[in-house]
């Protein structure tokens, strides 16, 4: 029976361990949303995972092998072109993808300064009047703990568009626990999962606190029934 390493009465759990350990124990369709940022295999340094290309893809397609029974909905970032590319080629193949518009960036793409990242969406039941395009700005890097933050808007944003409130949301790879804090906010249940106690507990000291009041009005207009 997994032991969570926080709980609260909101209906948030956190679980320190690898996904490859404890997504097993989850049962079909728990989540109505998976919700998550895998590794982009760009040499980031964690204590846990070495942050290679050629290893990253591989464990990506494990995830989504999981993710797949596990969620309704699975919608993630693919990282690098080389993942997204042998996901297109994987048996099923994304059913669409999202924009996430970050702004003008400083990182640069084959053709250009990559400003924009595509998010990948799995699932049969999805929404079929939002709008594929969302605009949130990157969390500087570092914040809360963490190499490579999700900002609040992006996960706030995802959440409210694929989701109900009372509905569950799984992050596999919750980091510094930035869409739990969202799935908490907008009223939905959550489960995240992480390797590293470190952001287990800073992902518990952020869901500590009270719910956020007074979010953008966006996350309003897009809380569509699905």
């Amino acid at each position: 029976m997994l032991k969570p390493y926080y709980s609260d009465r909101s209906g948030i759990v956190i679980y320190h361990g690898d996904f490859r350990s404890i997504m097993p124990e989850l049962e079909n369709e728990s989540a109505d949303l998976v919700l998550t940022d895998p590794p982009y295999g760009v040499g980031i340094k964690y204590e846990s995972y070495k942050d290679e290309l050629k290893a990253t893809t591989g464990l990506v397609l494990e995830f989504l092998k999981h993710a797949i029974r596990v969620g309704r909905i699975v919608a993630f970032t693919a990282g690098k072109f080389d993942t997204e590319i042998a996901l297109y080629r994987n048996d099923p193949p994304p059913k669409w993808r999202m924009c996430w518009y970050k702004g003008s960036q400083s990182t640069a793409s084959p053709v250009g300064f990559n400003d924009w990242e595509s998010v990948l969406i799995y699932g049969d039941r999805i929404h079929k009047n939002a709008h594929d395009y969302f605009y949130a700005l990157p969390e500087k890097m570092g914040s809360f703990g963490h190499p490579c933050p999700k900002p609040l808007k992006f996960c706030t944003t995802l959440v409210s568009r694929l989701t109900k409130p009372g509905q569950t949301v799984l992050d596999p790879f919750m980091g510094s626990g930035t869409t739990l804090r969202a799935a908490k906010d907008l009223g939905r249940k959550a489960i995240g999962i992480d390797i590293e106690e470190k952001y287990c507990e800073v992902s518990a000291k952020r869901l500590a606190q009270e719910v956020l009041f007074g979010l953008p009005p966006e996350i309003v207009l897009y809380g569509i029934d699905i």
